[in-house]
């Protein structure tokens, strides 16, 4: 009697899950002019597996660090992986492409940019200059940052001239109240000063809730916050939200994907440019594992992939 309970309620949860995914991958597409014309995830790793699963729910980009680390992590693994099933790339040049060497002078950084477009000027399609430059435990000046950019953006235009050049590194959407957002305000007056957009095709964003409870007010604020970006540089550049996510362990798995599906939609009626999703899986190496993957570490789709799936499904 009691193995029979058991099996009946095993057989409950299978058909409820089967129903639920079902009915996730089959969700409604947006239609084109209603998302952003770019989407991609981040990856810190792309096994054979995971770029399988990349091409599974339909993005066409992945957002990688250019650096030299072993196995799956390797920016070279990635980008084979990737190139081989057709999905584009977005490099970042930052502190990983210096092998995290904090002391690094402007020369140092001048060749280390070289030799990565060098070697990958025909794979990568759009270069992000830094990540969080802001960042508080090793925050980059906007005088140094501009210098950088000056630098970057001459090589990349000299190898790939056709490869679009991101500014910014990643500056917040204003949401929550951690204070250190704010200095990205700063930051990015201080480039526009300097006359930073003549150096740049597009400026990259990231937007996270920073709270427990994705409310109205996010949204506004993410809505305010792009439209002083906007306004700040001369030139005419692309919008790219190079991070967005919420992790699972905040409100559950379906509020992720809620999330996903509300930011996907949020973000093309502003018109971005290109939307990417953090991130593919779970950071492995991480303890405790941050919970913002499409991906659990062990590779197991979340609700969130297969909303992604059915969002961005095309049809026949």
């Amino acid at each position: 009697m009691e193995f029979t309970v058991r099996k009946n309620i095993v057989a409950l949860a299978l058909t409820l899950t089967l129903i639920f995914l079902v009915l996730a991958s089959s969700a409604a597409p947006l239609e084109a002019s209603t998302r952003p014309g770019l989407i991609g995830v981040s990856v810190h790793s792309l096994t054979t597996r995971e770029a399988d699963l990349v091409k599974l729910v339909n993005v066409q980009w992945v957002r990688a660090d250019v650096a030299e680390l072993p196995n799956e992590y390797s920016f070279a693994t990635i980008v084979a992986n990737a190139k081989s099933r057709g999905i584009r790339i977005l490099g970042i040049l930052d502190i990983w492409t210096m092998k995290w060497d904090w002391n690094f002078t402007l020369s140092n950084w001048e060749n280390a940019v070289r030799t990565s477009v060098a070697q990958y000027k025909d794979d990568v399609d759009a270069w992000e200059i830094w990540n969080e430059p802001e960042y508080p435990s090793n925050p980059i000046t906007a005088e140094r940052y501009f210098e950088m950019l000056r630098i970057a953006y001459s090589i990349i235009k000299e190898y790939a001239p056709d490869s679009k050049v991101l500014m910014g590194g990643g500056l917040h959407l204003n949401t929550g109240g951690d204070p250190w957002l704010g200095r990205d305000v700063a930051f990015a007056k201080r480039l526009s000063e300097l006359g930073a957009d003549q150096y740049a095709d597009g400026i990259s964003f990231h937007a996270y809730p920073w709270t427990n409870k994705v409310a109205s007010w996010v949204w506004e604020r993410y809505d305010k916050s792009l439209g002083f970006y906007r306004s700040l540089f001369k030139k005419h550049l692309e919008v790219w939200i190079t991070e967005t996510g919420y992790p699972a362990e905040e409100e559950g798995e379906m509020s992720q994907s809620a999330y996903l599906a509300k930011a996907l939609s949020f973000f093309g009626e502003k018109a971005v440019d290109a939307f990417f999703w953090y991130e593919l899986r779970d950071t492995a190496y991480s303890n405790p594992t941050p919970t913002f993957g499409l991906l659990t570490k062990t590779l197991t789709p979340r609700p969130a992939f297969y909303s992604l799936q059915g969002l961005l499904t095309t049809g026949p």
